[in-house]
This record gives C-alpha cells, sequence and structure tokens, in this order.
C-alpha cells in the first residue's frame, strides 16, 4: 500500500512493508525513456518515491501513474 502527497507538479508515495535494509528499484512501466532508481526500504518508507505529474489533459497523464518497483 502506498500514502501519497502532491507537492508541486509531482506526486510522493510512501510505500509501506519493504525491507528497510534492501535495496529497491523503481520505474515507469509504460514509458520508453524511463530511467530505473535505486533506493532503499528506508528511502521509500520515510521519502518515498516521487512521481511527475504531467499537465492534466496530457496524453502522459496514465503514463506518470504507472511504476514498478522491485527487489
Amino acid at each position: 500500500a502506498a500514502v501519497a502527497r502532491m507537492l508541486w507538479g509531482y506526486m510522493r508515495w510512501r510505500l509501506r512493508g519493504l525491507e528497510p535494509a534492501a535495496r529497491y528499484t523503481a520505474q515507469r512501466a509504460l514509458a520508453a525513456d524511463a530511467r530505473p532508481v535505486v533506493l532503499s526500504g528506508t528511502d521509500l518508507m520515510t521519502s518515498g518515491l516521487a512521481v511527475d505529474l504531467p499537465a492534466v489533459g496530457s496524453s502522459r497523464v496514465s503514463a506518470a501513474a504507472v511504476y514498478v518497483v522491485k527487489p
């Protein structure tokens, strides 16, 4: 489960139930130009994962909301 908080053009999702010491790779799932980011479980649960929010009405809106986070 994620807790989302809206901040100036992006949203920050704080994930729950992760292993604090584990490293996780996060990447936008539907974007060809997406680069993976590696974060610790602690970072994802405290600071969260910053997600870019494109302008409303943009064709990128749905792609921005789909991320894959895996160990």
